[in-house]
């Protein structure tokens, strides 16, 4: 079970990383401008970039940690199990 987590973060890893930091770095001159018209733009991607990093550790982190406490080591027997009970 540990071992298909470790795998399968890994191999999402990096499709999720190059969406998020493209994102990230599209938004970084908007949160940073300083002139006529950033006062509103300017609060709305600084929440934005941290919605970005608080869903990549929400993916990387705390997902796999659920699901291991939730299933643990048993994997798919302990799944099936509780699907048929």
């Amino acid at each position: 079970m540990i071992e298909a987590i470790k795998e399968a973060a890994i191999v999402r890893l990096r499709p999720i990383l190059i969406t998020d930091i493209n994102s990230l770095f599209g938004l970084l001159p908007l949160a940073f401008a300083m002139g006529g018209g950033t006062e509103i733009l300017r609060p709305m991607a600084i929440v934005v970039i941290g919605g970005l990093i608080f869903g990549l550790l929400l993916v990387f982190i705390f997902i796999p940690v659920v699901y291991v406490i939730l299933y643990g080591k048993g994997g798919a027997k302990k799944a099936s199990l509780r699907t048929v009970s």
